[in-house]
């Protein structure tokens, strides 16, 4: 039961944070700006692959999705994937 608690509660931090990053975004811009999304999928997919494929530890796998999905090179032109460095 603790395990579904914390689930949730990780969850609805996740779900905040991408819902505090659309509202500040239309607060500054007032106009609705979806590719925050693409940014969160491809740092998540990185993650994965790093960790699931690669073997990473996932502190540094995290470490280095963040870096990628935040990338001003991804978010500026997403149809470009680069490598990682």
């Amino acid at each position: 039961m603790f395990q579904l608690v914390l689930s949730g509660l990780a969850l609805g931090c996740i779900y905040s944070l991408v819902a505090l990053g659309y509202h500040v975004t239309f607060m500054t811009s007032r106009t609705l700006n979806f590719a925050q999304g693409s940014a969160m999928m491809l740092g998540a997919v990185t993650c994965l692959i790093l960790v699931v494929d690669l073997a990473w530890p996932f502190p540094l796998a995290a470490m280095a999705a963040i870096k990628r999905a935040l990338d001003p090179q991804n978010i500026m032109n997403p149809g470009k994937i680069v490598a990682l460095s």
